[in-house]
């Protein structure tokens, strides 16, 4: 019944984010901050909500207004650190996505992302290294996949960018 009602904005806010329509969400998690912007959950999701839309200047200070307010869990390192290789911050995202892995070790996707950086900061035997451990974990999206092969192409480990490759073409 009322517009607004903070936990009703953030609900079609969230709603609408998961369904992967940020710009439905925003305008009801732009108020939603407006109303109280002492709210991590607000915070969040407007953060979010910019992320997917390509606009990380836009998200990285609520993220870090949730920080700020309290939260302090690998989905907020996670979401920093993503929002960070956005903007080609990859020294500044591998610590945020280190500190995603304090929470969680076998998060192979936060080890996919921090080869990706080492990658592109020209440093490809950690990218291996990191990008080793996420297929280790079963992360095997496509994208990893290439990653790793070029890790090995650039360290000149040819044998082992061969067996991925081999592995692409059979999926």
């Amino acid at each position: 019944d009322n517009p607004d009602d903070l936990w009703l904005l953030n609900e079609l806010g969230f709603c609408s984010n998961t369904l992967d329509h940020p710009e439905q969400a925003l305008p009801y998690l732009e108020k939603s901050v407006a109303i109280n912007d002492q709210d991590i959950w607000s915070q969040c999701e407007l953060a979010r909500c910019y992320a997917m839309q390509g606009k990380p200047e836009e998200a990285l200070p609520h993220f870090l207004k949730a920080k700020e307010l309290g939260r302090d869990d690998a989905w907020l390192y996670r979401e920093k650190g993503w929002t960070l290789t956005q903007l080609d911050k990859f020294e500044e995202a591998v610590g945020y996505f280190e500190e995603a892995l304090y929470f969680d070790q076998t998060d192979g996707w936060c080890h996919a992302q921090i080869g990706f950086c080492y990658n592109r900061m020209e440093q490809p035997d950690q990218a291996l290294s990191e990008l080793k451990k996420a297929l280790t974990m079963n992360y095997r999206d496509l994208w990893v996949m290439k990653e790793y092969a070029w890790s090995c192409s650039r360290v000149n480990q040819l044998e082992d960018e061969l067996e991925i490759l081999q592995e692409l073409i059979k999926d």
